[in-house]
């Protein structure tokens, strides 16, 4: 009887990689979204007592109100940075530039940054998993930027999604 042929290599083939590669992106592009949505509820608590109508009247002080309590919580969470995450990655940044909640993502392993790949159905996953809790970003007219990093790379990617994208996102996720 003849045995199978054994294979000395333990790498897996392309399409595997392929596949390796889309759980990596779902996983850190849920994580970014995690991070968004974990403070939401700790956004909307912190600050006055209005109600969200009041609190997202259009006016420049609303919008002024609405970052001043999430500029707060910022500061309280950045205290605390860098966090781990789990499989080599850590939330290493938190901070508003511009219109703008830029949250720094730093990945450990090389190969994982390098494979990240940024494209709309990175944002379009990202939409799809914040869903109707954008609320207290869009009370503060501020949008969600996920910058990743790699201590050997000179390079970060990032995705941004816009004050408008999670506006639009919000009412239709709450129709």
């Amino acid at each position: 009887q003849q045995f199978p042929e054994l294979k000395t290599s333990t790498f897996p083939t392309k399409p595997q990689n392929i596949h390796i590669e889309k759980d990596m992106k779902k996983f850190l592009f849920s994580i970014a979204t995690v991070l968004m949505c974990a403070g939401l509820p700790i956004l909307t608590s912190c600050g006055n007592n209005k109600t969200a109508t009041e609190q997202t009247d259009g006016t420049d002080d609303a919008v002024a109100e609405g970052r001043e309590r999430v500029q707060k919580t910022l500061e309280q969470f950045s205290s605390q940075l860098p966090q781990p995450m789990g499989a080599g990655i850590s939330l290493t940044g938190l901070a508003i530039e511009g219109d703008y909640v830029v949250y720094t993502i730093e990945i450990a392993d090389a190969d994982t940054f390098n494979a990240i790949e940024i494209n709309e159905e990175a944002k379009q996953m990202g939409l799809q998993n914040i869903g109707a809790q954008g609320k207290t970003f869009i009370d503060a007219n501020l949008g969600a930027k996920f910058k990743y990093t790699n201590k050997d790379s000179k390079e970060s990617k990032e995705f941004s999604i816009t004050p408008e994208e999670l506006e639009a996102n919000y009412n239709a996720n709450t129709k």
